[in-house]
């Protein structure tokens, strides 16, 4: 479960279409390797292809769950070797706020959106991670994908986060325990509460760096929205329990 992005697309129709192509080449391969067919045998060959589909449908099943597994494991491995690639864009970048262990063993990185339901759902659990596993890292990618008010409240933040580090904590924590999704008039009365109204409207080009690398590297993982996460070898998109998320979190840390 997560927030959705633009970067999601629907690839239904073009892979059902591909897949019976890939059927009728493959069949007609085996059926006649050495020559290739005339008109006439295609179009016979075509008609009992279709018939076959339709008297054992369950041919085509199977070979949409091979192709979509097959996708997914090779989605899987071009995510991992992205890990190592964008390495220290992930978890090394000096611009990225964070919190937990100054020297941490192992570090996570946590795609957010200020008004993702389900980032405000998630955020509770890794304060609680950090508690639990001071070894930790929890460091922060927003990703302004909800709305105009979504990059406000991201800008805001790193501004801060570059200007005035001590404000941080409170403002993120205010901004994303806000009810429902935020509004300039809520982020006013946010940004004065803990005294970050100074930076309203005043954007670093720091910040907005930051923030273009981290929609890249979302695109670059696939990542179809918030929230997600990223940490040893492993890629989480969307809202997990933390029961789940600190067994992963155990295991990633016994590998060290």
């Amino acid at each position: 479960m997560n927030c959705l992005t633009k970067f999601a697309t629907a690839k239904i129709k073009l892979t059902f279409v591909l897949l019976v192509s890939m059927l009728f080449s493959s069949f007609a391969m085996a059926a006649k390797p050495l020559s290739p067919m005339s008109a006439e045998e295609q179009a016979v060959f075509s008609q009992r292809v279709k018939q076959a589909l339709i008297d054992d449908p369950e041919i085509l099943k199977a070979a949409i769950i091979a192709l979509q597994s097959h996708e997914k494991n090779k989605q899987a491995q071009v995510q991992k070797n992205g890990i190592k690639t964008n390495f220290d864009k992930l978890f090394n970048n000096p611009n990225d706020p964070w919190m937990g262990a100054k020297s941490p063993k192992l570090t996570l990185v946590y795609f957010g959106d200020f008004n993702c339901g389900y980032c405000k759902k998630l955020e509770p659990s890794l304060t609680q991670l950090i508690e639990e596993y001071p070894e930790v890292r929890v460091v922060f990618k927003f990703v302004p994908i909800l709305g105009e008010t979504s990059k406000q409240a991201a800008e805001l933040a790193l501004t801060v986060w570059e200007k005035d580090p001590a404000n941080f904590t409170a403002l993120r924590e205010s901004l994303i325990n806000s009810k429902g999704r935020l509004s300039e008039q809520m982020l006013a009365r946010i940004a004065k509460s803990t005294s970050a109204q100074q930076w309203l409207d005043k954007t670093s080009g720091q910040a907005k760096s930051t923030l273009a690398m981290n929609i890249e590297l979302m695109q670059e993982f696939g990542l179809t929205g918030t929230p997600s996460l990223i940490f040893a070898d492993q890629i989480i998109g969307g809202f997990v329990p933390y029961n789940q998320l600190s067994q992963r979190i155990e295991t990633a840390l016994n590998a060290k």
